[in-house]
């Protein structure tokens, strides 16, 4: 039979390895009607004064919360791998131990020995571990849905991550980089004795991988041989999901306290303007973790408390490049890191002043161009490279 629109999600069923098709329909119908019912449809009045008062049942009222709830504790609670079996390099089973409970299950990609997923037949946090461990827990992740058809909610603007940003996720959330620990060793010469010292070091970066972890700890000074390279899961609490409940945000599974405090403030901002991507890579290159769903404003202020002291002088210069150009920071022709604005040194103490508790504006056309460090950076510019501005 020749493929119809409403023959897809029927084929697609039948394609996948389940047990029972018919159980399998059954259940995306399931998710997708209650993702539709608290995402774009609860944000029509009429829709919303409806749902508030008849309210739902308690099989899907408990699916609204059942993922959400055990994920949140695969991600808080203190689970490790004691046991791995492995097959062509890929983890395939693990015995996932608690060490606040002291349980220990056989765990797979689709079970787990575990009383809840026994009884429930759904993914208990265990499963969901394990799929964050072996790098598979984006096929948990909910669809984006539609946008909805207004931005406020009676008095309540309401963000929308999938304006912000529509890939998948880019690690456990939605940043350009997230933190590790990494445990190394500091070589350098003892004061007292003059003689060659080896001591053990802990650090806290910011990177996209495992082995980036290992550039930044260099360029930190912390070297191998490395004992320890940890990805640290920093997940939202419950008062932040609670929050994005009570309010109406919708937004994705897999989230970072970053990304839940980006959508939190664009909602108490109201600020729904879209962060141009030469500003994540900006925050990128100088080791800046931030959320996607950050507006810009939020991510040039992070970027900015983020520099050291000695950095301050030469982003000022590049942002006030930039005021000139009328392009927003991170969008201008040349970099921030270029030697024109590394060469830039104010001398006079008020224009360090200045500098110092200079908070970087968005849009770039409301920077002030009345201080005297401004004119001071254009000066610079000017002098150096008189063709760079009009």
């Amino acid at each position: 039979m020749k493929e119809q629109l409403y023959t897809i999600p029927v084929n697609d069923i039948f394609d996948k390895d389940c047990e029972c098709p018919v159980c399998a329909i059954k259940k995306s119908l399931d998710d997708d009607g209650v993702a539709f019912a608290m995402g774009p449809s609860y944000m029509e009045d009429d829709i919303r004064l409806t749902t508030d008062k008849i309210g739902f049942c308690a099989h899907h009222m408990q699916m609204m919360y059942d993922f959400e709830n055990r994920l949140l504790r695969a991600r808080t609670e203190p689970l490790r791998f004691l046991r791995q079996c492995l097959m062509d390099g890929r983890c395939v089973s693990a015995d996932v131990h608690n060490d606040q409970s002291g349980g220990t299950y056989r765990v797979t990609a689709q079970s787990c020995e575990c009383e809840d997923f026994v009884k429930r037949g759904q993914p208990c946090k265990h499963m969901i571990f394990f799929s964050i461990k072996t790098g598979d827990f984006r096929r948990y992740e909910k669809r984006i849905p539609p946008p909805p058809p207004q931005k406020y909610n009676g008095d309540n603007f309401i963000p929308f991550y999938g304006r912000y940003y529509s890939g998948p996720p880019t690690g456990i959330g939605y940043k350009n980089l997230y933190p590790y620990r990494v445990v190394g060793r500091s070589y350098g010469t003892s004061e007292k004795t003059g003689r060659p010292t080896n001591r053990k070091k802990e650090i806290a970066v910011n990177a996209v991988s495992t082995e980036d972890a290992q550039v930044a700890a260099k360029s930190a000074g912390v070297m191998p041989p490395y004992s320890e390279i940890t990805l640290l899961d920093v997940s939202p609490s419950y008062s932040q999901l609670s929050y994005l409940h009570a309010v109406g945000i919708p937004f994705p599974f897999f989230v970072a306290a970053d990304d839940v405090s980006a959508l939190l403030t664009r909602h108490q901002e109201e600020r729904d303007d879209i962060c141009p991507s030469g500003l994540f890579s900006m925050a990128t290159a100088r080791r800046v973790g931030v959320s996607y769903f950050a507006a810009p404003q939020s991510v040039a202020a992070q970027i900015w408390y983020c520099s050291a002291p000695a950095d301050l002088a030469a982003l000022f210069c590049y942002a006030a490049y930039c005021r000139e150009l009328g392009c927003e920071i991170g969008c201008a022709p040349l970099s921030y890191s270029d030697g024109l604005f590394q060469s830039f040194s104010p001398t006079q103490k008020q224009q360090l002043d200045y500098i110092k508790h200079f908070t970087p504006t968005f849009p770039i056309r409301s920077m002030s161009r009345q201080s005297n460090a401004y004119s001071a950076a254009i000066f610079h510019i000017r002098r150096q490279r008189p063709w760079l501005l009009p």
